[in-house]
């Protein structure tokens, strides 16, 4: 597979996008944002642009050939962990042993498609993901990093270094998850968290750790 190839038709469709929302520059850039900020949104709408991103990738993904794309119904994992109306779409790979991903684009605060979760997997997913996490102006860091942040999970499960465990169900269960540039955990023990990497290389391998274990091969 071609990721540059693959990045630049998205970019080139999310360049030619109808109706485009306009990005904006992070509000406090390398300085802490003040206490009336926290909780504070000033634009809801404005995270449109995060759906476009998505839209973009999905049109490139299933033009490529590397998935079909086909509308679903709203997953329940939405409805559990978000607020907000969602519309739901599967890219199911064609390349056998590649992992789904369901894109929902979610409607909240009174404003249409502003926000965007990703359930990597087929099912209930290994993680859900929703960009922006926050949308509050204290944690604004600009659309860029917002685009960046959403690319990143695209390109981990399309370029298969997607890997991710966890112990169990729930807020309580430690996960490690991939990142493009590492791993990230939660409700970790002193010594997990300084194997990360080596828990997702024996995912990567086909060992199944903890209560389970979620990779998946390149789209092509």
């Amino acid at each position: 597979m071609d990721l540059t190839a693959l990045i630049a038709e998205v970019d080139r469709r999310f360049d030619l996008r109808p109706d485009p929302a306009a990005g904006w520059d992070a509000p406090h850039p390398g300085e802490p944002a003040d206490a009336e900020a926290e909780g504070r949104i000033t634009d809801p709408g404005r995270f449109l642009i995060v759906a476009q991103r998505a839209q973009a990738w999905a049109e490139s993904l299933q033009e490529a050939g590397f998935a079909e794309l086909r509308t679903s119904r709203t997953p329940a994992w939405v409805a559990e962990m978000y607020e907000g109306v969602g519309r739901a779409a599967i890219l199911s790979p064609a390349k056998l042993g590649a992992l789904p991903l369901t894109v929902v684009l979610l409607d909240w605060a009174g404003s249409a498609s502003n926000a965007v979760a990703l359930g990597v997997g087929g099912g209930e997913p290994a993680e859900a993901i929703l960009v922006p996490d926050c949308a509050c102006d204290a944690c604004d860091a600009g659309s860029a990093a917002l685009l960046r942040e959403l690319d990143e999970v695209f390109i981990d499960v399309v370029g298969g270094t997607f890997a991710h465990a966890n112990g169990g169900a729930g807020e309580s269960g430690w996960v490690i998850q991939s990142t493009l540039d590492g791993a990230w955990g939660r409700n970790l023990s002193s010594r997990t968290v300084g194997d990360m990497e080596g828990v997702l290389a024996r995912v990567r391998a086909g060992e199944n750790v903890g209560e389970r274990s979620l990779h998946g091969l390149a789209w092509g």
